[in-house]
């Protein structure tokens, strides 16, 4: 290669190279027009164009060289016009590494400037979303300064580093004291471990929490509760917390009473010796029943709520129940209603029931109280037994059967029907007891009560008047009738023997009740017939001589 060649070669290459490194520091729209110009002076090369895509296509005397640059308005084709194509010939390799260099120097200074136009949309997004944030922090704290809840934010060290006036008033300090403390003071050290774990259950996906804790005011424990919101960075980093808070003491010291009134409402329902029911007053069925309605009836509870008191039998029919309930919402039910119903063992089951109408918000119940007298009324029942009857033979005494004489006398003496009057008296009684005991004269009363009770009517009266005597009022029984019973009595006494004292017999006096005649007057003739009967060697009936129905 001739010494001219080897210059040639150095000053094309040279151009290329420069060209390369003007391009870097030239304005977008001015780049082509350098490089074609550089171009048109090569070897053989009458000028250099640039091509846009969507230009005519290049001539046939035209030699392409692609040159493409991204999406970029600096895109197309560098078509070069040639005159001498040998002249042209030897820095065709020099001129496309030229191309391929400067199509990688314009795609990367492309990428550059795309990047900082997505950094300024970037950072202009970056500033208003600072401004917004500015914005709304600070409406945020105007805000919460009108607020009466204490509004506070902090970090997750508990250190605050924002407090609104409601939060100073209340713990009687300035922002300026507070901000920069940790809220970790003011807690007992079992809030803190609390609040801790509040505070650590933060997640991302679940950013806002509730809770209450106990706060050291004045050196006393008042109740707190309060709503959290965290905020995290990108990374779920947890960096800020804000909080509203409230003091519940008052409402915590009332849920604290209101349970310990719950507890001792319990406590005396379901324990209380009597029966208590909560029901519905419209439907009447049970709500609540408690222990004692459980044992009273030997049923669970199950078994009893969402039945009727009706149901259950405590009243006859819903009728009953109904008007108990009206009563009680009109006020006029002053006295406790007798009920009756069975229990666990099927027997009588005898209460008092009263009423009265509760209120629970919009709602109302009818609280029912059962005083269970069934002992009360068992215990009336004996002793009124007691009191008419024969304690030995069960049949009605002597104190019953002077008024029952009087009482059927009156009757006698307004229906005028006859009233007949029997006093009967075991033969020789004394020796039975002197011979076989007092047992045995004993069982010798009961077995007679027994024989002359099923003889008579059961309005008819028999008591026992005295020792070994029994009398028997026979209502509406005319004098021939009562003969009849009088003699069926004394045979049946004098022909079945006793098993514990063997045959004995039975003396009778009969008087009929005169208009006008008093009950001691009546006795009397009657027993004067008895002592005739006795008189006259027992075991007969006789007759009161004026006695004529």
């Amino acid at each position: 290669m001739s010494t001219a060649t080897r210059t040639l070669d150095a000053r094309v290459l040279g151009q290329l190279l420069l060209m390369q490194s003007a391009v870097i520091g030239l304005p977008d729209e001015t780049i082509f027009g350098f490089v074609c110009q550089g171009l048109g002076e090569l070897p053989g090369v009458t000028r250099a164009l640039l091509v846009r895509d969507g230009e005519a296509a290049a001539t046939s005397s035209r030699q392409q060289f692609p040159l493409r640059v991204g999406e970029r308005p600096l895109r197309g084709i560098i078509e070069l016009e040639v005159a001498d194509s040998n002249a042209l010939s030897p820095y065709l390799g020099y001129l496309e590494n030229f191309c391929s260099t400067l199509a990688l120097i314009l795609e990367e200074r492309d990428q550059r400037q795309r990047i900082q136009e997505q950094q300024q949309v970037l950072e202009q997004r970056v500033a208003e979303r600072t401004r917004a944030l500015t914005q709304s922090e600070a409406r945020f704290r105007a805000l919460s300064n009108d607020l009466p809840a204490m509004v506070c934010e902090y970090l997750p060290d508990s250190t605050l580093t924002y407090v609104n006036d409601a939060y100073c008033a209340y713990f009687g300090k300035t922002a300026k004291t507070l901000v920069g403390r940790r809220f970790f003071d003011f807690l007992p050290a079992e809030a803190v471990a609390a609040v801790r774990r509040e505070i650590a259950s933060f997640r991302p996906e679940q950013p806002t929490n509730s809770y209450k804790h106990t706060v050291l005011k004045d050196g006393k424990p008042v109740w707190h509760e309060w709503m959290d919101r965290a905020f995290f960075d990108e990374t779920g980093q947890l960096l800020r917390i804000q909080g509203v808070g409230f003091d519940i003491t008052a409402r915590q010291e009332a849920e604290i009473e209101l349970a310990k009134a719950k507890e001792l409402f319990e406590r005396a329902f379901r324990d209380n010796p009597s029966l208590m029911a909560i029901s519905d007053p419209e439907s009447g069925r049970l709500i609540d029943v408690n222990n004692t309605w459980l044992e009273r009836m030997g049923l669970r509870h199950e078994q009893i709520c969402g039945k009727t008191m009706v149901e259950l039998g405590l009243f006859p029919n819903e009728q009953a129940r109904r008007q108990l309930v009206q009563e009680i919402l009109a006020g006029r039910r002053s006295h406790p209603v007798e009920i009756e119903a069975p229990d666990k063992n099927g027997r009588a089951f005898f209460g008092e029931a009263a009423g009265e109408i509760i209120h629970v918000g919009p709602h109302r119940f009818l609280f029912v109280t059962i005083q269970d007298l069934t002992r009360q009324r068992e215990l009336r029942t004996r002793l009124e037994r007691e009191a008419t009857h024969d304690a030995l033979t069960g049949v009605y005494n002597r104190q019953f059967a002077d008024g029952y004489l009087i009482r059927e006398i009156a009757a006698a003496d307004r229906l005028d029907h006859p009233l007949p009057l029997l006093i009967a008296d075991l033969d020789h009684f004394k020796r039975v007891n002197d011979r076989f005991g007092h047992l045995a004269g004993d069982s010798v009363l009961q077995e007679v009560t027994g024989r002359l009770g099923a003889r008579i009517r059961q309005n008819d009266l028999l008591a026992r008047w005295g020792g070994e005597e029994f009398i028997l009022a026979l209502p509406g029984t005319h004098r021939a009738g009562a003969v009849r019973l009088a003699e069926c009595l004394r045979r049946d006494i004098e022909l079945r023997p006793f098993e514990a004292a063997g045959p004995m017999t039975l003396s009778i006096g009969l008087a009929m009740w005169r208009p006008g005649e008093s009950a001691a007057q009546w006795i009397n003739r009657a027993d004067q017939a008895l002592y005739a009967a006795k008189h006259q060697g027992r075991n007969r009936v006789c007759i009161a001589a004026d006695t004529d129905r």
